[in-house]
């Protein structure tokens, strides 16, 4: 069995490749990828990263590694079973579309309708009032919340207390 992240290691330093050749190459490391974020106990994305760049990686950011199991994932909506490159649309056309961009159109319903009554708010309050909304109906945030944001979630809590302490508050 190929240990799936050194092979994304090796097909993400294939810079060179003609446009053809490197569509195929970022189709397999998105299967790749999805494998190791939902094959055999899945990995977090912070995982898969943390493996690229223990493996001699550039090490991927936590978005990227989404939007491109995502790639994967599409195309296992659209009937894909398996490996099979002549198969395959152009990488790039669907790695920008909107579908992978801002996440499945399940999601965005289901944002709409957790967020309904959420403003968009940027201010100070503002986002502290967002986050007081999430935290006081996880029935309906959870689910909505990515690998990404629960690493940063868990880091909130001593983040607040630093916060606190130098704000003199």
């Amino acid at each position: 069995m190929v240990d799936r992240i050194s092979e994304i290691v090796r097909l993400q330093k294939a810079f060179d490749a003609p446009a053809a050749e490197a569509s195929v190459i970022k189709w397999r490391e998105a299967w790749l990828i999805w494998e190791e974020k939902n094959l055999n106990g899945g990995k977090t994305f912070q995982a898969i990263s943390d493996a690229i760049q223990e493996h001699g990686g550039k090490g991927s950011s936590l978005g990227y590694l989404s939007r491109m199991e995502r790639c994967w994932r599409s195309m296992i909506e659209h009937g894909m079973d398996g490996w099979a490159p002549d198969q395959l649309p152009d990488f790039n056309e669907t790695y920008r579309s909107e579908e992978i961009q801002e996440g499945s159109p399940d999601r965005k319903r289901r944002q709409s309708r957790a967020g309904a009554d959420t403003p968009d708010d940027h201010t100070a309050h503002g986002i502290i009032m967002g986050m007081a909304t999430m935290v006081g109906n996880p029935a309906a945030y959870a689910p909505l919340v990515s690998d990404e944001d629960w690493a940063i979630l868990a880091e909130l809590p001593d983040q607040i207390r630093l916060f606190f302490r130098h704000s003199g508050q």
